[in-house]
């Protein structure tokens, strides 16, 4: 995992073949509306989205074996908790999508990283890597956030 602000951005876009595309349209994406893209065919897809975080208690963790996800702060601010690759390995899987859909829910846990980040901020979490998205940044109350996630074919 990775995590900073898109005014070091360019430091990783040597990391992989699809950062530097991805990072690119996330310094500009406060003037990009709301929605999906595809910057490269079948290697880098961003989602932007605006809306109300939640209380940690109504949060997953979640965990994909074949895609990078970086997630940014456009606007407003959210949580974020993040496990290392060898705890996630052992964290009890409830729902297994990896197949279907690159995607496993999984029990609850105490993070390693907790992160509060705010506009401009990022995480890249690698596969096998598990999050917790879209917590309020108090842990109780939501909050408005504009967020982009995107999504690069590890």
């Amino acid at each position: 995992m990775i995590i900073d602000n898109l005014k070091n951005a360019d430091r990783y876009y040597s990391a992989h073949e699809g950062f530097k595309e991805a990072f690119e349209f996330l310094k500009n994406a406060k003037n990009v509306e709301d929605g999906n893209y595809e910057l490269v065919p079948g290697l880098v897809k961003v989602n932007i989205n605006t809306y109300t975080n939640k209380p940690v208690d109504e949060c997953k963790y979640e965990a994909h074996a074949k895609m990078i996800d970086i997630q940014c702060v456009i606007d407003g601010a959210e949580r974020i908790d993040l496990v290392n690759e060898n705890d996630t390995r052992k964290m009890e899987i409830i729902t297994d999508e990896y197949e279907k859909s690159d995607i496993a829910f999984l029990k609850n846990t105490d993070a390693d990283v907790s992160f509060v980040y705010k506009e401009g901020d990022f995480a890249v979490i690698y596969p096998y890597e598990a999050h917790q998205p879209c917590v309020a940044p108090d842990l109780k109350n939501g909050v408005k956030v504009r967020k982009a996630v995107v999504k690069i074919k590890y």
